[in-house]
């Protein structure tokens, strides 16, 4: 923002603006709007944006919302609302693991699709995103459009509880033992 929060808030919105047209809806961008709103003290107009990020995010970053909304409420002043917020998080996350857990302890020998609740499609998806393959990538390797291949990807991170791709990777790699 360089000291200059209301012309970055401005800017954010003429970006999204122009990128929602091609059906792209940058979560950077949407969060240094929400910073920048915040900054200027445009708590409601804020809120609008983060509450419409908040519905659009949830699939791929069921986090990043919840603190957004905290970030906004510190602004306010209201530390027990972001306190509420931030509880939401570490209790979901929670609840990830801890499902993972489960299932690793009773079928340690189970493949992805059974230990992490997938279908077969989601566990195909699991293991080329795992490779480092776009969703480009994996819907010419699975002969599907690339928005079903996004709307795989969205619900596995949904059910892994994994914040982006990077770490629905990682725990993929964690579970899968090493190919010679």
């Amino acid at each position: 923002m360089l000291g200059r929060p209301r012309e970055s808030a401005r800017l954010a919105a003429t970006g999204l603006e122009a990128l929602h047209r091609y059906g792209l809806d940058p979560t950077t961008l949407v969060a240094n709007q929400v910073e920048a709103l915040a900054a200027i003290g445009e708590w409601d107009q804020a809120d609008r944006v983060s509450a419409a990020a908040l519905r659009a995010m949830t699939a791929t970053l069921p986090h990043q919302p919840l603190i957004m909304r905290a970030s906004i409420e510190v602004g306010r002043g209201d530390f027990d609302a972001a306190a509420r917020c931030l509880g939401r998080r570490r209790r979901r996350v929670g609840a990830a693991r801890a499902r993972v857990a489960r299932r690793r302890a009773v079928r340690p020998e189970a493949g992805q699709e059974e230990l992490l609740d997938l279908t077969p499609r989601e566990a195909e998806v699991l293991t080329l995103l795992a490779r480092g393959y776009t969703n480009r990538e994996i819907a010419a390797a699975l002969v599907i459009s690339v928005r079903t291949a996004g709307v795989d990807v969205s619900h596995i991170l949904r059910k892994l509880g994994a914040p982006n791709r990077l770490e629905a990777a990682a725990i993929a790699h964690r579970l899968s033992p090493p190919r010679a």
